[in-house]
């Protein structure tokens, strides 16, 4: 575990889903798959080493939440300005 690093997990994920964004050939991309292979990398970990995953994931999670809500607040405000714009021509 010592050489587990939390912010590499998502780095194939989203190297995957980067190159599928505009392929609609491309098949689909299930996150479960993703993440059975961190819990094999996490199963053999020592408890003391699950504590911090967790801790460190749930700050992550807390700050990709909020960026997510900011996020939909701002494209709901901009494509409310767009209709509010085409509406006034």
């Amino acid at each position: 575990m010592n050489n587990f690093d939390i912010f590499n997990l998502p780095e194939q994920y989203l190297e995957d889903v980067f190159e599928s964004f505009h392929d609609e050939r491309a098949s689909t991309i299930f996150v479960d798959d993703y993440i059975q292979e961190a819990m094999k990398s996490l199963e053999s970990s020592e408890l003391h080493n699950v504590e911090e995953f967790v801790f460190k994931f749930s700050k992550l999670a807390s700050f990709f939440s909020r960026l997510k809500s900011a996020t939909d607040k701002l494209y709901g405000d901009l494509l409310l300005e767009k209709y509010i714009d085409q509406a006034n021509m």
